[in-house]
């Protein structure tokens, strides 16, 4: 659905609220002055029909499987992706169905390898530039289910539900070559990085947040130890 579209749908959604409730007030009304039996008895349809526009302006998007916005304070200012707190929110609901229902969850951790010469060499404008490339290539290849978030000043997290880890592994090779690839120019001067990637599969008997987060930091490190822009796997979460 377009932007105007879903424009038009609310505003018609509202509109149609609003005559309902303009309808209860009357017929309210009629039943206290006159006694009318038959609008008494129409009132609990009527407000029924209220809750249920309500309803269907509030819950489309879910039932129709599109996309929420995440809260403005739960989104990064500068990638427009999901900050920390809003990636970790994730993180939470992810590995609570993880308990729930036994199913796989991979997560990546992408650390950019040697931003600060990024800085150096073109100004924290190029490194912004950089990142909201990163964090655009990283929106745009991954599929409407994963979740990419901005986890600190140079790594971006991504929840993969439903990918176990080999699935997850090919997925963070693509991703390393890509930003590889990926050249920025800024005053007419390319810019280009690399990235050192961990990756796991969270357990199923063992779904907490922060020990796996550990686990990719560790990840992510021993990628950094072997050279950078590689990726490096596992699967242990330790207490």
């Amino acid at each position: 659905m377009s932007k105007s579209t879903s424009s038009r749908w609310r505003a018609g959604c509202y509109g149609a609220t609003l005559l309902i409730i303009a309808g209860l007030t009357v017929a309210t009304a009629g039943a206290a002055d006159a006694g009318n039996a038959l609008l008494q008895c129409l009132l609990p349809g009527l407000v029924l029909a209220t809750l249920a526009v309500q309803g269907l302006l509030v819950y489309r998007p879910l039932l129709r499987g599109d996309p929420v916005a995440a809260p403005a304070a739960a989104v990064d200012a500068l990638t427009k992706i999901p900050n920390q707190q809003g990636f970790l929110d994730q993180f939470e609901i992810e590995a609570s169905r993880v308990r729930r229902y036994r199913r796989s969850l991979s997560v990546m951790m992408i650390e950019v390898d040697h931003l600060e010469r990024v800085v150096e060499g073109h100004g924290r404008i190029g490194a912004d530039q950089m990142l909201r490339g990163i964090a655009r290539l990283l929106r745009t290849s991954l599929r409407p289910t994963d979740v990419v978030g901005r986890v600190s000043d140079v790594s971006f997290g991504v929840l993969l539900p439903e990918t176990d880890l080999t699935g997850a592994g090919l997925l963070a090779e693509r991703m390393r070559r890509q930003i590889a690839e990926l050249e920025i120019v800024v005053h007419e001067r390319p810019i280009k990085v690399t990235a050192s990637i961990g990756v796991m599969q969270l357990p199923a008997n063992d779904t907490r947040v922060e020990p796996a987060l550990a686990m990719l930091d560790r990840l992510t490190l021993e990628a950094k130890r072997r050279g950078r822009n590689r990726i490096v796997t596992g699967t242990v979460v330790d207490a």
